[in-house]
């Protein structure tokens, strides 16, 4: 049976961590815990989620959290602005005033459902990743694949979220980083995670060689 800790050494460096804003009042005085900080300060990348889809956000929170890693941010990815679950519209509109209180961070924006019908709408010059969240319908289909195709033509770090299987791994072999929670309930399934983030890698290294 495989560990966390030993599904950490096996990715070395490769595998960040991703800090989420729950917000629970009997945790407020602790933000991040000793573990993280630890991996942080060992220099591993990392990137800050805003707790939307658990319904957790709180704003003051989520800004103490970011002033309270600020030592960390040379290894920071992005810090997720909040989004509105299922609505782009919505998303979007609020953007710009959350952007604005992420200051000196990398700034993501995240993708909702119906984005592809407001393509003329999305800020691409004020934000440096893309993190793809919305529904199943969303992140699967073929809106999912035009948002991911349109960011890395723009050179955005794309981020996806709610990866927890084989399958997904393959499917979003064009991002640069994934997230999931079934290491963690199932930790003697990293032979075959292991496997499938092999073969992305491969996938990577051919389209650089042969070119998109």
């Amino acid at each position: 049976m495989a560990s966390t800790s030993n599904i950490h050494s096996r990715y070395n460096g490769t595998m960040g961590v991703i800090l989420n804003s729950n917000y629970y009042p009997e945790l407020r005085k602790k933000p991040t815990s000793d573990i993280y900080r630890r991996r942080l300060g060992d220099g591993v990348p990392w990137c800050l989620d805003n707790g939307m889809f658990t319904e957790k956000f709180d704003r003051d929170y989520w800004i103490g959290k970011m002033d309270a890693l600020r030592e960390y941010i040379d290894t920071c990815i992005f810090v997720a602005t909040p989004d509105v679950i299922g609505d782009c519209d919505a998303t979007l509109k609020q953007f710009q005033y959350y952007r604005e209180m992420v200051r000196d961070y990398p700034v993501a924006l995240v993708s909702q459902d119906g984005i592809a019908n407001h393509s003329g709408d999305i800020p691409w010059n004020d934000f440096d990743a893309l993190f793809v969240g919305g529904s199943d319908n969303h992140k699967l289909g073929e809106e999912g694949r035009w948002i991911i195709k349109e960011a890395k033509k723009r050179g955005k770090w794309v981020h996806v979220g709610r990866v927890n299987s084989v399958s997904r791994i393959i499917q979003f072999h064009m991002a640069d980083s994934w997230d999931g929670t079934h290491l963690g309930f199932f930790p003697s399934d990293v032979k075959k995670f292991h496997a499938a983030v092999s073969y992305v890698r491969l996938l990577k290294q051919s389209t650089m060689l042969i070119g998109d």
